[in-house]
């Protein structure tokens, strides 16, 4: 099974042209494929095979990482176009480097691998679609999930990969 497709091909190329993201940045934000997006979903993130789309509730069964409110709603900040505000707040919760792989995904089948730091860069890029995107660190396990009226959850989670 192909791991990445080209981000032109994927459909989502248009989320990272406002405001633009640079070439260096696009050249490492690496979408999978549908497939592998749903399997990857299925057994490292929602253990049903379906997404509950806008659903407040993150601490159930069938998530596999519970994940607790944080107090700090990003939506204002998106709105707002304070393209500081995130990248600030998680830098002071959260000690993580540049280079640590993350997945982003923004359903079962829109996923990508990219890094912290690519994605505090372009973080109003990647919630344009805002329907409870959630985002794992690889290494750490440390997780976000960005709710649509800008509540934001996060936690740990072990087996990430």
């Amino acid at each position: 099974m192909q791991k990445y497709m080209p981000l032109d091909i994927n459909g989502l190329h248009w989320i990272f042209a406002d405001p633009a993201v640079t070439e260096d940045d696009l050249k490492n934000i690496r979408p999978f494929n549908q497939e592998y997006a749903s399997k990857y979903w299925s057994d490292n993130i929602y253990s049903e095979n379906h997404l509950q789309r806008n659903t407040q509730t993150v601490v159930n069964d069938n998530w596999i990482c519970s994940l607790k409110e944080a107090k700090y709603n990003w939506h204002v900040d998106w709105n707002d176009n304070n393209c500081r505000g995130l990248p600030e707040f998680l830098s002071n919760c959260v000690d993580l480097p540049e280079d640590e792989l993350i997945v982003f995904f923004w359903s079962q089948s829109d996923g990508l691998e990219t890094t912290w730091g690519i994605f505090l860069r372009n973080w109003i890029n990647f919630l344009y679609e805002d329907e409870s995107p959630i985002l794992i660190c690889l290494r750490t396990g440390f997780s976000i999930r960005f709710g649509p009226t800008g509540t934001l959850y996060w936690g740990y989670k072990a087996n990430c990969r």
